[in-house]
């Protein structure tokens, strides 16, 4: 994204930088006219595939399956040792 370039998950979407023009706005507290500066912001595009799955319901009438299984997701506690100064 940094360089500009498109991310995308075939599947599930992808994502861009979106470039906006500075521009005037309004301060909604006290109405003063306000200059926006020009911004740049990630955008996400919803793929055709998870866009069907969801129109369709299929995200509650599905079992999960193994690989998202919340028990599947033990940790372990790992000691870090003091760092020296």
């Amino acid at each position: 994204l940094c360089r500009g370039e498109l991310i995308e998950i075939r599947g599930f979407g992808s994502f861009e930088i979106r470039h906006y023009r500075a521009r005037q706005g309004r301060n909604p507290r006290t109405g003063a006219s306000v200059q926006v500066k020009p911004k740049r912001l990630p955008y996400f595009k919803v793929g055709k595939e998870l866009r069907a799955r969801v129109a369709k319901g299929m995200c509650h009438t599905r079992e999960l399956s193994p690989i998202l299984d919340p028990e599947s997701f033990k940790t372990t506690a790992v000691e870090i040792p003091a760092i020296k100064s």
